[in-house]
């Protein structure tokens, strides 16, 4: 069984700290949310290599994540490469692809 760390939204700094080079992170954003999300850190998550500011400064280098994403609404499309991500929505219990 692979490791994941389950996150929040939040500024790239506390976000980067946080990571601990696990494979798989599910980010959880609530409704409220809706107009803040990071996908500035979701877009460095999938380059494999981050700056984690926060107390004492590294950079972090790790595989590139799997990184599944929850929200109550759909993404900004342009805010991510195309080929950055697959969206699902939850409809009857069933994973439906959006094209």
């Amino acid at each position: 069984m692979e490791r994941a760390i389950v996150l929040e939204n939040g500024q790239t700094k506390d976000l980067s700290y946080a990571h601990n080079s696990e494979p798989i992170l599910v980010f959880n954003s609530p409704r409220s949310q809706e107009g803040s999300i990071n996908y500035h850190f979701l877009e460095i998550l999938k380059n494999g290599c981050l700056f984690s500011s926060k107390y004492e400064s590294r950079v972090k280098t790790f595989k590139p994540l799997k990184v599944i994403c929850f929200a109550n609404f759909p993404p900004l499309r342009d805010a991510l490469s195309a080929d950055r991500w697959w969206v699902f929505q939850i409809k009857d219990d069933a994973f439906v692809a959006e094209l």
